[in-house]
C-alpha cells in the first residue's frame, strides 16, 4: 500500500484554486516557460489522460521547480459541453512527504507526466467499470480543455519574496465511451471478465495486475493495470520493459510515464545513477530522455528544501 499511496500522490496535481498566491504578489516568469502535450486527443472512458509538462530555464540562475503534489504544478480541467465549465477538483490523499524539488539550471530542462483524471476524475461505479474494480477515476464522456500553469518562488524557492507565474498552453481532448474504442473495449472486457479477486484481496488482485501487463503495452489503460500490479512493477528490468513498449508501438509519451513510475519506486544514489546512464544510452530524445534528465538533475544537484 506505502507504494500505491506514493504513486497516487505523485501523479497528482495542484489544485491551483487552493493554493494560489494572491494577484498582488503574483508576476509572469520571464526566465521559465511551460509547454504541455497530449499523446492523442481522444480518450476511452477511464483511460489515463497522460500530460507531458515540460519546464525550460532560459535564465541565468539555477531555479527551484516544484514537482509534486501541492507544489505549485497544476492543470485544469474544462469542460466544453454546452460552454466553458471549470471542473471542481476532488478531494485527494496528499500523504507523499518527501518534498522532491527540482533544481534546474540555465538553459536546463525539468519534465514530469501527470494525469489529470487523479484529480477531476470522478469515482466510478458500475459493472463492467476498470475503473471501479481497480480503485481508479474517469471523466464522462464529452469534451474538454486542459490548462497547464506552474507557480514558483522568485527566490528559488526559499522563504520570502513573490510569486512568479508560468503559463502554459491548453489542449483540447474528447473522451468517449469505452464501447466506442473496441480494441480497448475488448482487451478490458476480457481482463475484466477473468477478474477472480474480492474487493480487500491485494495480493491476488497485484498478482493477476502484474500477469496482464504484457497484453496492455500497447494499451492506453497500460498505466492502471501497471500501478495496480503493485511491487510486480520492479520485476522486469527497466531496460527491457522500454525496449517491450517501443516494440508495441506505445507512444514516447507512455513509455516516458511507464519510466517516471518505476524511477519514483527505484532506490536512489549510486544505482539510481548507473541505472540512467544505461537507459540514456537508448533513450536519446523525446519525452523519456528528458525524464531522464530531469532525475539525473535531482540525482547530480541536491535539491532545495
Amino acid at each position: 500500500m506505502k507504494i500505491r499511496s506514493v504513486l497516487l500522490a505523485t501523479v497528482c496535481v495542484a489544485a491551483l484554486l487552493q493554493h494560489e498566491p494572491t494577484a498582488a504578489g503574483m508576476r509572469n516568469s520571464k526566465d521559465l516557460t511551460l509547454s504541455c502535450r497530449l499523446a492523442k486527443t481522444i480518450y476511452a472512458e477511464a483511460e489515463p489522460v497522460l500530460a507531458f509538462l515540460s519546464v525550460k530555464n532560459r535564465g541565468k540562475s539555477v531555479r527551484c521547480i516544484p514537482s509534486g503534489l501541492n507544489c505549485g504544478i497544476g492543470l485544469q480541467v474544462v469542460s466544453l459541453e454546452g460552454g466553458e465549465r471549470l471542473m471542481p477538483p476532488r478531494w485527494m490523499d496528499s500523504s507523499w512527504g518527501d518534498g522532491l524539488q527540482a533544481n534546474i539550471g540555465p538553459g536546463e530542462t525539468f519534465a514530469a507526466v501527470l494525469d489529470p483524471l487523479t484529480t477531476y476524475g470522478d469515482y466510478r461505479r458500475g459493472a463492467g467499470s476498470i475503473a471501479d474494480r481497480l480503485g481508479g477515476s474517469a471523466l464522462p464522456p464529452g469534451r474538454y480543455r486542459l490548462i497547464s500553469s506552474l507557480t514558483v518562488r522568485e527566490t528559488n524557492g526559499k522563504k520570502g519574496g513573490a510569486y512568479e507565474r508560468v503559463q502554459g498552453n491548453a489542449v483540447d481532448f474528447a473522451v468517449v465511451p469505452l464501447e466506442d474504442d473496441t480494441s480497448s473495449a475488448q482487451l478490458v472486457g476480457a481482463f475484466l471478465r477473468s477478474a477472480s479477486w474480492r474487493d480487500g484481496e491485494y495480493v491476488a488482485r497485484s498478482k493477476y495486475c502484474a500477469d496482464w501487463v504484457p497484453r496492455f503495452y500497447s494499451s492506453g489503460f497500460l498505466p492502471t493495470v501497471f500501478r495496480a500490479s503493485g511491487s510486480h512493477m520492479k520485476e522486469e528490468p527497466l531496460g527491457a520493459l522500454l525496449s517491450a513498449l517501443r516494440a508495441n508501438g506505445a507512444s514516447d509519451i507512455m513509455r516516458a510515464n511507464i519510466l517516471q513510475t518505476r524511477l519514483i519506486i527505484h532506490p536512489g544514489g549510486g544505482e539510481l545513477r548507473v541505472l540512467l546512464e544505461q537507459i540514456a544510452e537508448y533513450e536519446l530524445t523525446g519525452p523519456t530522455a528528458e525524464i531522464i534528465g530531469t532525475w539525473a538533475t535531482r540525482v547530480a544537484r541536491p535539491n532545495a528544501e
